[in-house]
């Protein structure tokens, strides 16, 4: 008598002829394809877009930048080539940028810009995409017109989330500083925003001599105190965004023991380490 055969068989296939497992996979595949093809032809009309941003890089980058190596500082002769009404094009010659702001913020001798643009972008599943790459607070993009290239950091999105703002204390570490450096760091010490309102603020400073490895010619290893060197201890208050449940200083930095942060202020700019997140 002849068995019956299940709908799939003891070695995965689908009615004894396809296996299910490759089955899967074509099918993913598939959809892949279909979910791709359907971005090329049926793409989503183009809309701009506003955003609040930092030029964070003058000329072409290197094809590896990160946004760690933004420089935010820039001469005069540099602001002034940034004005309204700059384009950028894309290969068809339609204007997918403009500059439509310019506000420059002096930083002892050089100066922040920051920029508010209009973006012609697409948007996908509730994401926002210009020239197929993610538009998010944070992120750096290029602006390229007939007499300037640089980078933007976006600092905020027109309907983006709203951001729940706080105020944080945080203590810091910064070690083995330069005596050069020391006295740079002066309670007062701020870091403002584009509109000219305190984000960030140098509460309190205390020094102590950095650590030195020593060896002497006996080969014995010692730790001393460096003649030169400070390590210093800071607190600085600074105004924090709540996303998520997590604490982010200008949208982009997370507020954690352990992680780096850096404060750009009017006269010094420093990074250092978080030690603690007080209230």
């Amino acid at each position: 008598m002849r068995s019956k055969q299940g709908l799939v068989d003891g070695e995965g296939r689908l009615m004894g002829k396809v296996n299910i497992i490759d089955l899967f996979v074509l099918l993913v595949i598939l959809l892949v394809l279909l979910w791709g093809l359907n971005r090329i032809l049926f793409p989503k009309p183009m809309e701009w877009v506003d955003v609040e941003s930092i030029v964070c890089f003058v000329g072409e980058a290197r094809e590896d930048f990160r946004v760690e190596d933004c420089m935010m500082a820039h001469n005069d002769r540099v602001s002034s080539f940034f004005e309204p009404g700059m384009v950028m094009r894309d290969e068809s010659g339609d204007v997918i940028a403009r500059i439509e702001e310019v506000k420059t913020i002096d930083q002892g001798g050089n100066n922040r810009i920051y920029l508010k643009i209009k973006l012609k972008a697409r948007k996908y599943g509730g994401e926002i995409f210009f020239r197929e790459n993610p538009l998010k607070i944070d992120t750096a993009h290029d602006f390229t017109s007939d007499i300037l290239a640089f980078k933007h950091l976006v600092q905020d999105i027109e309907g983006s989330n709203p951001v729940v703002s706080e105020r944080k204390t945080l203590l810091l570490s910064d070690k083995d500083v330069p005596p050069e450096f020391v006295g740079s760091y002066e309670v007062g010490l701020a870091e403002h925003d584009s509109a000219g309102s305190k984000i960030a603020e140098l509460v309190d400073v205390s020094a102590s001599p950095s650590k030195m490895i020593v060896v002497t010619e006996s080969g014995d290893v010692l730790v001393k105190e460096h003649p030169f060197n400070k390590d210093l201890e800071l607190e600085v208050v600074v105004e924090a965004d709540m996303i998520g449940g997590e604490y982010y200083y200008k949208m982009g930095q997370e507020l954690k023991t352990g992680h780096d942060i850096r404060i750009l202020g009017d006269k010094f700019e420093f990074e250092a380490k978080i030690i603690d997140v007080m209230g």
